[in-house]
């Protein structure tokens, strides 16, 4: 039997569009596959890019579209998720496209910073979630997810203990070993938590973690929902089902981002299905605007 993937099209961008929801949400929303027409948002920055780097990086100009797109992804889906230009840069080092290849490394890191920098100029309404989560964090944050879950974000600060410091430690005799074998020693961090906790950190990563939690929401509400005689499997943010159930998931996957929003719980979901009054005018999510609203039910390009 053939099993196909369902996963939606810039998932944390669709995300973030509906959480913030009203005008700025309904703009976002509309490159990032939640409106009726096809919109490729790799493909967009990335002629963009093109434009607005053309005296710096004139060679851009001769890219092949498949490998722009993927510039453009590896700087922008980490970066959905907290990522920033050294993590673009380190996707960048590693990349085996031939403009990011012919750069010195020097110019491949600026070059993820000006990528990076065009992606924020690009994406401003995405770049405010960012940071009026950030902002709006007191203390340690919780919060419940749609499918009932609550979220304690905490992370402890480290201290790491290098290679050499653990090997005179502990009178490792490694290095001896490698040098007799002509082997370079692997260099080792081992960090130790501390009992204060790393706020900057937590700061950085509650925005992130509230679309993952919206994200895993979906999945639950998803698994919750299907009958009996759909068999589904949860892959990371995607689901995977039989060809033959393409038709029934795929409408209920984006029937379901829209239920989300309104904190319906999976028993309730289960229950009932997909109640046709929550459906309708009077079951719109407080955040979302009715046109906002009526797009992401009628969205033809969510999923892939």
């Amino acid at each position: 039997t053939l099993i196909v993937e369902i996963d939606q099209s810039t998932s944390c961008l669709q995300h973030i569009a509906a959480y913030i929801g009203g005008d700025n949400g309904l703009a976002l929303a509309k490159r990032v596959n939640l409106g009726s027409a096809y919109r490729d948002i790799y493909m967009e920055l990335g002629k963009s890019l093109v434009e607005q780097e053309k005296n710096n990086y004139s060679e851009l100009g001769n890219v092949q579209d498949k490998d722009l797109r993927k510039i453009i992804k590896m700087a922008l889906v980490p970066w959905t998720y907290g990522g920033n230009a050294w993590t673009a840069g380190d996707a960048y080092h590693k990349s085996t496209i031939k403009i990011l290849e012919d750069m010195t490394s020097s110019r491949r890191m600026r070059f993820a910073h000006r990528v990076i920098a065009h992606i924020e100029r690009e994406l401003p309404d995405a770049v405010n979630y960012t940071q009026d989560v950030q902002r709006a964090m007191v203390g340690i944050p919780s919060w419940s997810t749609p499918s009932g879950f609550i979220v304690h974000a905490s992370k402890h600060r480290q201290t790491g203990v290098g290679d050499k410091a653990w090997r005179k430690k502990y009178r490792d005799p490694r290095a001896n070993i490698y040098h007799k074998i002509g082997i370079t020693p692997k260099k080792i961090t081992a960090h130790k938590p501390l009992p204060m906790l790393d706020y900057d950190a937590i700061r950085k990563a509650v925005s992130p973690n509230t679309i993952h939690s919206y994200d895993a929401s979906l999945i639950h509400h998803l698994l919750a929902a299907c009958p009996d005689d759909i068999a589904v499997v949860s892959v990371h943010d995607a689901i995977g089902t039989h060809a033959r159930d393409m038709a029934r998931v795929r409408p209920a996957f984006k029937n379901l981002f829209h239920l989300i929003y309104s904190q319906i719980h999976p028993d309730l979901v289960a229950e009932k299905g997909f109640p046709a009054e929550f459906l309708a005018t009077n079951g719109i999510p407080d955040q979302l605007s009715p046109e906002l609203s009526e797009m992401i039910l009628n969205a033809k390009h969510m999923t892939g």
